[in-house]
């Protein structure tokens, strides 16, 4: 669902996947992030923009929780997401641009 050629379909998936984890919180979801920053990698440019729509949006929404929620390796998952999303500046798709830097914003400001 979340790489449907609807845009209105990914948008939506986006909106539950936050909704849940506003509610429950990123933990009662393992997994989650994780999933969907190996979506971000597809070839499939829905599947990337469905993925990123998701975490933009979470991002948004649970920044407070992305601080603190710990990583790999006795790291934070910041450590890893900034990174990651930084890679997609350069992407030949404005909208996963424009994603990736609204995901990062939320944590500038």
């Amino acid at each position: 669902c979340i790489g449907d050629p609807s845009s209105l379909i990914r948008a939506t998936v986006g909106i539950l996947c936050t909704t849940i984890v506003t509610k429950g919180g990123l933990e009662d979801w393992p997994g989650l992030l994780e999933h969907l920053c190996t979506m971000i990698g597809s070839q499939t440019l829905t599947e990337c923009e469905g993925a990123f729509g998701a975490l933009q949006k979470i991002c948004e929404d649970s920044s407070d929780q992305l601080e603190t929620l710990p990583g790999a390796n006795g790291t934070k998952a910041l450590d890893t997401l900034i990174p990651l999303f930084m890679q997609y500046f350069k992407h030949s798709s404005s909208k996963i641009r424009s994603c990736a830097l609204a995901c990062i914003n939320q944590f500038i400001i």
